[in-house]
């Protein structure tokens, strides 16, 4: 099996988990350069600082919007080149680019998620995109974070929207790794583990989103992520302890799955299909979690799963309130234009990924499959 580890070497949950920032990042080093959004540094920014200030670390703070690119990193590099530690606060896009930048420089970082819609702080794996948010690889850092904090109030007062593209996205890492594992004809300790884990994750995502939501019964009615994904509210006593553990599972449990099953155990098409839909601009202003939902059923269509498996989990999707099908994440270029839609089959299928989840899949297979999913994702909203 191919080298796998875990990432981060230290994993610190509670509430207030920021206070413990300062500290350590004073084990590292004496200089921190702080990299995060807007809005995902606010709701720890006072602590943040405070905690810095008061472990006698000097702070560069800098911004970082938009893709995880090769811009971006030369602009954060400079802003970090002589700082000895890296601190990354935000969503999936400032934690991956701040293990971008900390590989460059050789330096330690520490991950502060504060988002609940992706596992980039549980993992060692860096997304890469163009500057104009096509994706390009994924690979791994030399190292893993020296520490990340993950405060489960904080990721609960997540809106909505962030909660549902985590769920959706933790959901992928479970099919996934199940698909691919069963094409390996081989196991291990490590694998065995991370199968538990991928059955354990899809009951609590179930039995979380029923509880958080409403759903009723699993998969079960779930309400609308109609906030807007930018805003975050300040974490509130009175979060529910449902929300919060299945905010922490999205973030920790697909993290440390993909880290026992290794890289040769996770490749399979829902992450080949998001992939080549960055392709399409209008793809891009909708959340990973959200466009996965697209991926996932195309995944289980090129399975060959039948329909009732396809259909109850559109109906998870739908009664999260994710958008649904092609056009309700962006994708009507695929369906307009055949130019547009023959670039995203062809990138898709040369994606290795997909090339050895389905070897013997080409453009035309993947096609029905998307039609499949988008069919089957719409067809969810109908009233019945």
């Amino acid at each position: 099996m191919p080298e796998s580890f875990l990432s981060p070497s230290r994993y610190v949950t509670q509430d207030g988990a920021v206070r413990g920032v300062g500290a350590a990042v004073a084990r590292l080093g004496d200089k921190a350069a702080v990299v995060a959004g807007e809005r995902g540094l606010r709701p720890v920014r006072e602590e943040l600082e405070a905690g810095l200030a008061g472990a006698g670390v000097a702070a560069v703070w800098l911004t970082h919007s938009g893709p995880c690119s090769p811009a971006a990193v030369t602009r954060l590099v400079a802003g970090a080149a002589d700082c000895d530690v890296v601190v990354g606060v935000g969503g999936g896009r400032a934690l991956d680019v701040t293990k971008w930048v900390a590989d460059t420089l050789g330096v330690p970082y520490v991950l502060v998620p504060t988002s609940p819609a992706t596992c980039a702080a549980a993992t060692a794996l860096v997304v890469e995109y163009s500057d104009e948010g096509v994706y390009q690889r994924g690979r791994m850092v030399a190292q893993a974070a020296a520490y990340a904090f993950a405060d489960p109030g904080v990721l609960a007062a997540a809106p909505d929207r962030l909660l549902v593209a985590g769920v959706i996205d933790a959901l992928a890492k479970a099919v996934e790794v199940r698909y691919a594992a069963s094409r390996l004809g081989k196991s291990s300790a490590a694998l065995a583990a991370a199968l538990s884990l991928c059955d354990a994750l899809e009951q609590e995502l179930f039995a979380g989103a029923e509880a958080v939501f409403g759903t009723g019964a699993a998969p079960g009615a779930a309400g609308p992520a109609g906030e807007s994904a930018q805003a975050h509210p300040t974490p509130v006593a009175g979060t529910s302890a449902a929300r919060r553990r299945l905010a922490e599972v999205a973030v920790l449990w697909p993290g440390i799955i993909g880290a026992l099953a290794s890289e040769e155990a996770k490749l399979a098409a829902a992450h080949a299909v998001y992939n080549a839909l960055t392709l399409l601009p209008g793809c891009r202003a909708y959340l990973h979690g959200e466009v996965m939902a697209l991926g996932i059923l195309a995944q289980l269509a090129l399975e060959g799963r039948p329909d009732a498996d396809l259909e109850r989990t559109a109906r998870f999707f739908a009664l999260l309130g994710c958008p649904a099908g092609l056009a309700g994440v962006g994708c009507e270029a695929y369906l307009a234009d055949a130019g547009a839609r023959r670039a995203v089959l062809e990138r898709a299928c040369v994606l290795p990924s997909l090339r050895a989840g389905f070897p013997d899949a080409g453009p035309e297979d993947l096609e029905a499959a998307v039609a499949r999913a988008d069919e089957v994702a719409r067809a969810a909203l109908r009233p019945t």
